[in-house]
C-alpha cells in the first residue's frame, strides 16, 4: 500500500492528508530533504484527526511514521503524533531521540529547535502525572528562551501539581511579566494562593481575570467559592459565567470547553445541595455541549452516569454507558484512559444491579483494556483503576483488588502533594483496609488505616 493510500475516501481532513501524503514520501526516501511546512502539514493533519476523533486514521498515520527513516525531523514529528495517538511512552522517546539528534545536526529551517521538544517533553510529563520531570523540562526551555510567557504558565501548573506553591507564584508572576494580559497567568497565580490560604488574593486575582474576560473570570470565582464549600455564591457565579459564555458563540475550543466545565461544575454544586433536578439537567447541558468522543465529552458522561448509578436509575446509565463504549469499539479503543473508565464504571453499575455475569465479563474487558500507565488525565487513570478495584474486590477477586488499590496508592509518592490525587489515594487506602479486615488481616488493616488518616488531615478544606 502506498503512502497516499493510507488518506482513504470521506477524509474530514483531506486539506491537510493531501499536503502530509507527499511530506511522509519525502521522509520514506530522501528524510533530510523534508521542509520544515511539510512537516508541519502532517502535524496539522494529525491535529486534525484527534479533533475530529478520527483515531483509525490517526492510528494510520503513526504507523506510517515509524516506518520513516529515523532522523532529527522524523522523530520531532512522531513525536508530535504519537502523542495525540495517545502511545506517550513512544512519543517521549521520539523526542529524546530527536533532541539527542538534532543537537549535532546543520541548522536547517526543518530542524526543531531545543526549546519545542523541552516543551514537548515537559507536556507529556505534566499530563502523566511525573510532575519533577515536567519542572525540568520547563526549566530547560526557559533557559532557552525566557521570552515565551507560555513556558513559565506551564511551569506554574507543574510546580502546583508538586505542591510548591511558592515555585507557582514566581513563574506566575513572570509570566504576567512577559504578558501582562494572559489570563492564564492570573488564573494559575490565583490558585497557588488559595492553595496558601490566601483566599482573598485567589479571588483579587480572579477578578482581574474577569476584568479581561468576563465569564472565564466568573467561572473561577464560582469554583474557588464551591471549594470554600459557599455553594450559594458557586450556584450563582456559574450561573453568570454560563450566561455570558453562551451569549456569543464559542470562538475557540477553549471556550467551549469552559462552558462544558462550567455545566458539569454547577451541576456537582445543585447534587451537593440535594437539588436533583436541577443538577441533572446542567449534567445533561455539559454532555450535549461537548463534541462526542473527546475528553470532555467522556467526563460529562461520566459525572452523569454516576449521578443516575447513585439515584438507582440504572437503566439511563446504562444507556450511556453503551454509547460511550459504541464510540471506544468504533475508534479502536481511544481515548484509552476515557474508554478503560467506561468499562469500569458500568461493571459496577451493573454490579449495583446484582447482574454478576455482566459484571464480571465487563470487568475482565475493563482490565484488558486499561493502559500500562496514565494517559493525559493522570487524575481520572487514577480514579477509574480504584473503581476497577472496587469491582474486583465485589466480584472476589481479592488479589487483584489489592494491586489495583496499591497502584493508586503509590501514586502519592509520584505526586506528594496534588491535592485531588491525595483524594483519590485516601479512598484507595480505606478501600485496601477494608480489604484486608475482610480477610482478617487486622494488623495490616490497621496499618493502612493510620497512613489514611495521616493523609486525609493534609486535604482538609483550607478556609
Amino acid at each position: 500500500m502506498s503512502i497516499a493510500d493510507t488518506f482513504a475516501k470521506d477524509d474530514p481532513c483531506v486539506e491537510y492528508s493531501k499536503q502530509a501524503a507527499g511530506a511522509l514520501t519525502v521522509l520514506h526516501k530522501e528524510p533530510q530533504a523534508a521542509s520544515a511546512e511539510a512537516l508541519q502539514s502532517a502535524i496539522r493533519l494529525a491535529d486534525c484527526y484527534r479533533d475530529n476523533q478520527e483515531w483509525p486514521r490517526l492510528d494510520a498515520l503513526a504507523s506510517s511514521l515509524s516506518a520513516a527513516p529515523r532522523t532529527c525531523q522524523s522523530d520531532r514529528l512522531l513525536g508530535s503524533v504519537l502523542e495525540l495517538d495517545e502511545d506517550y511512552t513512544g512519543a517521549q522517546e521520539a523526542l529524546k531521540r530527536a533532541l539527542l539528534s538534532c543537537r549535532g545536526a546543520p541548522a536547517l529551517l526543518s530542524n526543531p529547535e531545543p526549546v519545542a521538544l523541552y516543551r514537548d517533553l515537559g507536556r507529556i510529563a505534566l499530563d502523566q502525572g511525573r510532575y519533577r520531570e515536567a519542572v525540568d523540562f520547563f526549566h530547560k526551555a526557559i533557559k532557552v528562551d525566557p521570552r515565551d510567557y507560555s513556558l513559565y504558565i506551564q511551569l506554574a501548573r507543574s510546580c502546583q501539581m508538586l505542591g510548591d506553591y511558592r515555585c507557582a507564584l514566581k513563574a506566575s508572576a513572570r509570566a504576567k511579566t512577559v504578558n501582562p494580559k494572559e489570563t492564564e497567568a492570573y488564573i494559575q497565580e490565583g490558585y497557588a494562593k488559595f492553595a496558601r490560604g490566601d483566599v482573598k488574593g485567589a479571588k483579587k486575582d480572579f477578578q482581574k481575570v474577569a476584568s479581561l474576560n468576563a465569564p472565564l473570570g466568573q467561572h473561577h470565582i464560582a469554583a474557588l467559592y464551591a471549594e470554600s464549600g459557599d455553594l450559594a455564591h458557586s450556584i450563582r457565579y456559574y450561573e453568570l459565567a454560563l450566561r455570558r459564555f453562551i451569549s456569543s458563540p464559542p470562538s475557540d475550543f477553549r471556550t467551549a470547553s469552559d462552558i462544558t466545565h462550567a455545566f458539569r461544575n454547577l451541576g456537582d454544586s445543585y447534587r451537593k445541595i440535594g437539588k436533583k433536578a436541577l443538577a441533572e439537567e446542567a449534567y445533561r447541558k455539559a454532555l450535549g455541549t461537548a463534541p462526542e468522543g473527546c475528553d470532555d465529552w467522556f467526563r460529562a458522561l461520566r459525572h452523569l452516569s454516576e449521578f443516575y448509578d447513585n439515584s438507582a436509575d440504572f437503566e439511563k446509565a446504562l444507556a450511556l454507558y453503551r454509547r460511550g463504549e459504541a464510540f471506544c469499539k468504533r475508534n479502536h479503543g481511544h481515548p484509552r484512559d476515557s474508554c478503560f473508565g467506561i468499562y469500569a464504571r458500568h461493571a459496577l453499575t451493573a454490579l449495583h444491579q446484582g447482574r454478576k455475569a455482566r459484571a464480571e465479563k465487563l470487568y475482565q474487558t475493563a482490565l484488558s483494556e486499561r493502559p500500562p500507565t496514565a494517559g493525559a488525565d493522570v487524575n481520572a487513570f487514577s480514579y477509574s483503576t480504584m473503581l476497577l478495584g472496587d469491582a474486583a474486590a465485589t466480584l472476589g477477586h481479592e488479589n487483584t483488588a489489592d494491586s489495583l488499590y496499591k497502584s493508586v496508592i503509590s501514586l502519592d509518592r509520584a505526586a506528594p502533594v496534588n491535592q485531588i490525587i491525595r483524594k483519590i489515594v485516601y479512598y484507595a487506602s480505606m478501600r485496601l483496609a477494608d480489604l484486608y479486615a475482610k480477610e482478617g488481616r487486622k494488623s495490616a488493616a490497621d496499618k493502612v488505616r493510620r497512613e489514611a488518616r495521616w493523609l486525609r488531615a493534609r486535604i482538609a478544606p483550607r478556609s
